[in-house]
């Protein structure tokens, strides 16, 4: 009877690794498209991690400057009058503006890559003997162009 029990609940741990086996099996089938990639554009991910850093570390501090503007509305409120308090205003929207501009700047800017680019390569002459010159040219061209040809 005790052996029965020990097989028992061996074989119910045994289906429980069977089990989460299979989950990594899943996950992994799932998950390599993403992993591929990663692998595949990994420089570009560092480079933009390492590159906007400093960038949005600017940001902060400028979002940080305009909330102590912000908390300083009101008392400048009481002290100015209408037209001042216009102009302040103004100066206040073009800042935002500035810092807005500045923030789309920086996300335009890690989207572009600096790869090296080729020239198109020159028509193709329809002899023989020219193709497979003309078709390495093709290759380097479509490579280095990856992004306006994915596929």
């Amino acid at each position: 009877m005790e052996l029965n029990a020990q097989l028992a609940a061996a074989n119910a741990r045994f289906d429980a690794l069977v089990e989460r086996v299979n989950v990594v099996e899943a996950n992994k089938s799932r998950n390599e498209p993403i992993l591929e990639m990663l692998a595949k554009y990994g420089r570009f991910f560092n480079a933009i991690t390492t590159e906007l850093e400093p960038k949005l570390n600017e940001i902060v501090e400028c979002l940080d400057a305009l909330d102590e503007q912000l908390d300083a509305i009101p008392m400048v409120m009481q002290s100015m009058g209408q037209p001042q308090l216009n102009a302040a205003i103004d100066a206040f929207r073009l800042e935002l503006a500035s810092a807005i501009n500045a923030s789309t700047q920086v996300a335009r800017d890690a989207a572009i890559v600096n790869k090296p680019r080729s020239a198109l390569p020159d028509a193709f002459s329809g002899k023989r003997e020219d193709w497979k010159s003309f078709q390495s040219r093709l290759d380097l061209f479509l490579l280095t162009h990856e992004s306006a040809y994915p596929t």
